[in-house]
């Protein structure tokens, strides 16, 4: 299926957070699940520097994990949509330049430490890569990027703490525009 996304020039900061958290979800019996465990705060944002260009940073903090020492298990389940295109060595667009647009749907995890009945941190998902490959003298630079809700329905934007069963809704961010001195004027390429 195609999907062209129009990707606005006003879009050059991190943006803001404004989830909304989602009841439980349902799982097998275990262990090691808490009945009270819930987010206190969860936020996202789109790194603009440059070793984690187009990153997204999911961090949390989650109460009621129980008191034992022991880990947590976060996952972040997203669709991302990111432009690429080719500029000269010298800083310029060239007239036409190769571009790619990179869909993809996927989930990250990471684990993260027990203390005192809380676990916090930040989930550090990185941006896709794309194949585009660049004529000499021209390197591959990422232009725009949003992560969101994808087109499958199965494909929900969300922060889910597996090992206690929590689900967090994420409010789809971006497109943020990453090179200002690209020519947005045309939808992403797919």
């Amino acid at each position: 299926m195609k999907r062209s996304l129009l990707l606005p020039l006003a879009a050059l900061a991190l943006a803001a957070c404004a989830d909304a958290p989602t009841t439980p979800s349902a799982t097998p019996p275990n262990l090691n699940v808490t009945q009270g465990a819930q987010y206190k705060s969860v936020s996202r944002a789109i790194s603009i520097a440059v070793s984690t260009l187009g990153y997204l940073f999911v961090t949390f903090d989650e109460s009621g994990v129980g008191n034992a020492t022991g880990t947590t298990i976060e996952r972040v389940y997203y669709h991302v949509d990111a432009l690429y295109a080719c500029k000269n060595n010298g800083g310029n667009w060239p007239t036409d330049p190769k571009k790619q647009g990179v869909s993809f749907s996927g989930a990250f995890q990471s684990e993260f430490a027990n203390k005192g009945g809380r676990t916090s941190g930040t989930l550090e998902v990185p941006a896709p890569s794309g194949t585009l490959s660049c004529p000499g003298g021209q390197s591959k630079t990422l232009v725009a990027i949003q992560w969101i809700t994808g087109g499958d329905p199965s494909v929900r934007f969300r922060l889910v703490d597996e090992t206690n069963s929590v689900t967090y809704l994420l409010a789809n961010i971006g497109p943020v525009v990453l090179d200002s001195s690209y020519d947005l004027s045309t939808s992403l390429p797919q």
